[in-house]
């Protein structure tokens, strides 16, 4: 019981806050996106760039590497699965297609790096497949806020606040450039863990 009236007031349960955190999460429903996995080559590549600096803040761990293609956010069931079928029909009418990765960049200047990202360079086909998502899932009234501003398709390796700044390293800008064959793409949930997030793959595609 919550309430120990000997006490004159409110006992909590050890529990109780997993309780809410989980009753939270079902009331909002899933939090979703789809994105693009990278091959284990793209992984091992980066892996091998960053680990010859010293990078303070947050960096991400290499299983939650992924170019976000649509951010939908939090959905019902009923909205999922319609993303789930918008992937299926898709991903049989797409077919594969290349991307490059191409370097390390402080985001959203070298002046006031937040971030660490390695940029993709973007192209017909990936923009071609980020439209035919957001226009189906307009097309399935499912909420959906649409980013306006040039889609600059990224990887997120490192977050950073602003006592990190001095110590990390000038003029980051080392290259990856490596193609890579995309041939699926991931209709993805954000779970919290603690302080931080982890990332569950809902449905993967196969493209054509």
């Amino acid at each position: 019981m919550f309430l120990d009236p000997s006490a004159g007031g409110f006992i909590l349960h050890k529990n109780f806050y997993d309780i809410i955190k989980t009753i939270s999460i079902k009331l909002m429903g899933k939090r979703v996106f789809f994105s693009i996995p990278l091959s284990m080559g793209i992984k091992n590549k980066i892996k091998n760039v960053i680990s010859r600096y010293d990078l303070p803040g947050k960096v991400e761990p290499e299983e939650k590497w992924h170019i976000t293609l649509n951010f939908i956010g939090n959905v019902d069931d009923n909205e999922l699965a319609k993303l789930v079928f918008i992937g299926k029909e898709l991903a049989s009418k797409t077919k594969n297609f290349e991307i490059k990765i191409k370097n390390l960049m402080y985001v959203p200047s070298a002046q006031n790096p937040k971030m660490l990202w390695v940029g993709v360079e973007n192209n017909k086909n990936l923009n071609q497949l980020k439209k035919l998502i957001d226009d189906k899932i307009f097309d399935a009234n499912i909420p959906y806020r649409v980013e306006y501003s040039v889609f600059s398709p990224h990887v997120n390796l490192a977050r950073f606040i602003a006592e990190d700044r001095s110590r990390l390293p000038e003029n980051l800008n080392e290259g990856i450039d490596l193609m890579m064959t995309v041939n699926e793409f991931d209709l993805m949930e954000g779970l919290p863990k603690g302080p931080s997030s982890r990332y569950e793959i809902l449905e993967r595609y196969e493209l054509e």
